[in-house]
């Protein structure tokens, strides 16, 4: 399946550009999605050992937005 088709499928009233995607700002949004929960989690770190269900949860940014 063509990438443009999946992007459509999952925000069909706006699908992006892939003729312009500007990759010069990737590493800045994989960071905050992906490093920086990461961080957060390990400054919890001893919090959720300490706790009784020892459960750190993510939400993404689009679960997050439903």
């Amino acid at each position: 399946m063509e990438e443009r088709v999946i992007a459509y499928l999952k925000n069909p009233d706006n699908p992006p550009d892939l003729d312009n995607l500007d990759f010069d700002s990737w590493p800045q949004t994989l960071h905050v999605n992906t490093i920086a929960p990461l961080r957060v989690a390990l400054a919890f770190k001893n919090n959720v050992i300490a706790s009784e269900k020892k459960v750190v949860a993510f939400i993404s940014s689009y679960m997050g937005s439903i």
